[in-house]
């Protein structure tokens, strides 16, 4: 998931925000090609739920 993210990123671009919740297998490696492309996700639930709330009252 995360590197077809990273591919659809880099090759199209991603015109609005977004929220990653990852957990699971290879979790690590999601979390770092993520952060290599400025995606912050969360393995918590609750932490993306907080985090799509603030960037929906933002906008």
């Amino acid at each position: 998931m995360a590197r077809a993210f990273a591919k659809v990123k880099n090759s199209m671009g991603i015109p609005v925000p977004v929220v990653i919740r990852l957990s699971g297998t290879n979790e690590d490696e999601g979390i770092a090609i993520l952060k290599e492309i400025g995606i912050d996700s969360y393995n918590n639930i609750r932490e993306a739920a907080a985090k799509a709330v603030e960037i929906a009252m933002a906008g």
